[in-house]
């Protein structure tokens, strides 16, 4: 009987389980950000915006700024999400913010 690494518990072959093996080889999921709902999302954001950055007010807005961040539990939602430039977006990082 040997310990798997995996799972730490106890198995007659050597190595991982092929419960742990298995979950190792999985492909990993797709994030959220790059599937066709935010492509569609983000469309429709940059356009309700008007392509302006909704932290400095200064048009050419590209990306999306979540107020509540995916990372703290908000929603991909288009009530959660403002247009943003990538430098103002970048400097605030994962943190929750008020809508201007």
């Amino acid at each position: 009987m040997r310990v798997c690494p995996g799972c730490g518990r106890l198995h007659a072959r050597n190595g991982r389980c092929s419960a742990c093996e298995a979950q190792r080889n999985a492909q990993p999921t797709r994030r959220a950000h790059r599937t066709a709902w935010h492509r569609t999302l983000r469309a429709h954001v940059l356009e309700r915006d008007r392509r302006t950055c909704m932290i400095c007010g200064r048009p050419g807005a590209d990306t999306l700024d979540y107020i509540v961040p995916l990372a703290h539990g908000g929603e991909q939602t288009a009530e959660n999400a403002r247009a943003a430039h990538l430098a103002c977006n970048s400097r605030l990082g994962a943190t929750v913010r008020r809508n201007r």
